[in-house]
């Protein structure tokens, strides 16, 4: 009889000098469980020569990292129900590197308030929900308890209609676009006393942002400075609108801009000064060849035309 080389005991001592999460055998062909393919076990060179090429190194990588315990970001999501209850949610979802995450509803509960302290004692229910015999930390690398910001939580808003009825919920400026700063101080100073009436009747245990805010509006110069700032410079907001309108002309953009920096200049104190807006015009090269220009299709009179 010919002699049988890949004998059950030689396998399984490959098995186990090689690794049981590796390779799996039975009484005659050495299994890779990465590769998902039968290998040569004629030699141990063969073996050796299999878990060293690139394909084996490559399924052996993907495997780990699909093994590997997620990253987890869970994210509270407050809100009311049609009997006006608190309902907050606890989504919770996995970080990839190379493609989305799933995203599922990890607990859901009726909240007597939504504040930070009711949302922290939410969030150390819910991961006990998803690890019961202990909590994994170190996989949780994102935690979003503010999920909707300033007066936009059920319990302030209902405090907010309460005690401002009629008065819109205060803006949100965006960092990048100045008129919506403008246009959140009109709002501050026409309903300040609103305002304040509301934060200062918001619990101790609300966000910390609150806690400031409250400071804030108890400073007697925070309203003088709305006063100045809107009654001086309010208008840039509507003057900002209109320069961002598609299809204005070249004119009105012109006279308009004319319009801010007189009545820059009509304001009260030394925050009027318009030496900035002059120097900034002044250095603007391409502000003066349009300003030519208009004044040329208006049929004024323009001397440095030829300057162009």
């Amino acid at each position: 009889m010919p002699k049988i080389i890949n004998s059950s005991a030689r396998l399984r001592n490959f098995v186990k000098e090689f690794g049981e999460d590796i390779f799996s055998c039975d009484n005659a062909v050495l299994f890779c469980k990465v590769c998902g393919i039968k290998v040569s076990a004629e030699k141990k060179y063969n073996i050796q020569q299999h878990i060293a090429r690139g394909k084996h190194i490559q399924q052996f990588n993907i495997r780990n990292q699909q093994e590997k315990p997620k990253s987890q970001v869970l994210v509270t999501d407050e809100t009311t129900d049609v009997e006006e209850r608190y309902i907050a949610n606890v989504i919770i979802g996995t970080l990839e590197v190379d493609n989305p995450g799933k995203i599922f509803l990890l607990n859901s509960e009726v909240l007597e308030k939504a504040n930070h302290s009711t949302i922290s004692k939410l969030f150390d229910r819910s991961i006990f929900i998803l690890w019961p015999e202990g909590v994994l930390h170190d996989n949780i690398l994102l935690f979003n308890g503010e999920s909707r910001k300033n007066f936009t939580t059920p319990y302030r808003i209902n405090l907010f209609k309460n005690l401002a009825p009629g008065i819109p919920l205060p803006p949100e400026p965006i960092i990048t676009r100045w008129s919506t700063w403008l246009n959140a101080v009109n709002y501050y100073c026409e309903h300040f006393l609103h305002i304040k009436n509301v934060i200062l009747q918001l619990g101790s245990d609300d966000a910390l942002a609150f806690k400031h805010a409250k400071q804030l509006v108890e400073n007697p110069e925070i309203e003088a400075n709305l006063i100045y700032i809107k009654s001086n410079f309010g208008f840039l907001a509507n003057e900002i609108t209109r320069l961002e309108t598609s299809g204005m002309l070249l004119s009105e953009s012109v006279c308009c801009i004319e319009k801010v920096k007189q009545q820059i200049k009509q304001a009260s104190g030394k925050t009027g000064e318009t030496k900035k807006l002059d120097d900034v015009l002044n250095k603007n090269s391409g502000f003066k060849i349009l300003t030519i220009i208009s004044n040329i299709l208006s049929g004024q009179k323009e001397r440095n035309f030829l300057k162009i």
